[in-house]
């Protein structure tokens, strides 16, 4: 039994740094030299750039990354499917989570910090081993 033959990639011979350069079979045989120039400045006219992200932060917000357990966030996310357009309550997952941390730093600030607010972080938080364990 014979191995099929290795397959050509249509990307040989281009480089991401270069601008692509026109094939000269995509212009027709009889347009000319005009045909080339054009194909010539199209490859060579810079795209207009997208804007990475269309997504609008609301004022005073910021993004969290947090790492959860798969279940706990399946079932945030199926309450606040429930709880959307219910008279109280979060209106979205966002709005859950914002309230889950806020009860809970409640808990925290009574039991550890005497009901005082806790001092803010800048930067990032320390990693590794917790001190004390």
């Amino acid at each position: 039994m014979s191995r099929p033959a290795p397959r050509k990639s249509g990307l040989g011979g281009r480089s991401p740094a270069l601008p692509p350069q026109p094939n000269p079979e995509d212009t027709a045989p009889d347009a000319g030299a005009g045909a080339t120039a054009a194909a010539t400045a199209r490859a060579l006219t810079p795209r207009p750039q997208r804007a990475r992200s269309t997504k609008r932060i609301p004022e005073g917000k910021v993004q969290l990354t947090a790492y959860i357990p798969a279940d706990v966030r399946a079932e945030a996310r199926g309450a606040a499917k429930v709880l959307m357009g219910a008279v109280e309550g979060p209106n979205n997952l966002s709005e859950l989570v914002a309230e889950a941390i806020e009860e809970k730093l409640e808990r925290l600030r009574k039991e550890f910090n005497g009901g005082r607010p806790f001092e803010p972080v800048q930067g990032p938080l320390p990693s590794g081993p917790t001190p004390g364990a």
